[in-house]
Order: C-alpha cells, then sequence, then structure tokens
C-alpha cells in the first residue's frame, strides 16, 4: 500500500510542486519558523530541506527567505 502511494506521488511531483508554490507554503513554513521552539523544528526543517531539492520550491524559499 505505501509503495504504490509513493509511487502515485512521485508520479505527479510537478502539480505537487506547482500547488505547493501557488498557496506559498515555502514562504509560510520559513515564517512559523520563528515562532517555534528548538526542540519543534525537526519535521518542518526536513520538509523545507526536501523542498529544497526541487529547484522552483528552492528558489521560492530562497526568495522569501532573503526578504523576510
Amino acid at each position: 500500500d505505501d509503495k504504490d502511494m509513493v509511487k502515485a506521488i512521485e508520479d505527479d511531483m510537478g502539480k505537487y510542486i506547482k500547488i505547493l508554490m501557488e498557496v506559498g507554503v515555502p514562504g509560510i513554513i520559513l515564517r512559523c519558523l520563528e515562532y517555534m521552539e528548538l526542540k519543534d523544528m525537526g519535521r518542518p526543517v526536513a520538509f523545507l530541506a526536501k523542498m529544497a531539492s526541487h529547484r522552483l520550491l528552492a528558489v521560492q524559499l530562497v526568495g522569501k527567505g532573503l526578504s523576510s
């Protein structure tokens, strides 16, 4: 079941990246990090690291991070 889910997500990754960019998820997560305690940052930072491996999301992350 999990392997099928991962395959389906990977097949449509471009669509998911486009949706994440349209709603501004990278910038929202960056802004939220300011209000989180260090002990709670593990998953959001891991998610940001995963997003940074996709060029379009990385560009948005850098742009939002520099404009904050």
